[in-house]
């Protein structure tokens, strides 16, 4: 659960100032697979949506049992503030984490996202 956490935590924080700075933390969490999929693109910031700060992450065992992998999901409560700080909103995410193992280390193998409010 706490790789569940961590990654999430990485994953949906966003400084638009050094948009890289993220996506170097969670690399330590995911597959080579994960990574590949990911290198396509990076996030880009824009005036309305500048900065995302988590503010609460619950992390819950899915009911879908799969012998291949982990399922959990982390629930996130967050804030996406604009460029200048002046305007924030609250938003809720989720995200269902396959984990597997690898080299007797579990990783993010991939993810679905969905944005709840």
């Amino acid at each position: 659960m706490k790789l569940a956490k961590n990654f999430s935590e990485n994953f949906y924080s966003f400084n638009g100032e050094y948009p890289l700075m993220y996506k170097e933390k969670y690399q330590f969490y995911i597959t080579d697979q994960l990574k590949n999929k990911l290198s396509e693109g990076i996030t880009r910031p824009t005036f309305q949506e500048f900065y995302r700060e988590v503010q609460e992450i619950h992390v819950y065992e899915s009911l879908e049992a799969n012998g291949e992998y982990i399922k959990l999901i982390a629930r996130i409560n967050g804030n996406v503030l604009n460029q200048d700080k002046s305007e924030e909103k609250e938003e809720i995410v989720e995200y269902t984490l396959q984990i597997v193992k690898v080299d007797d280390q579990y990783k993010v193998h991939d993810y679905a996202y969905a944005k709840l409010q």
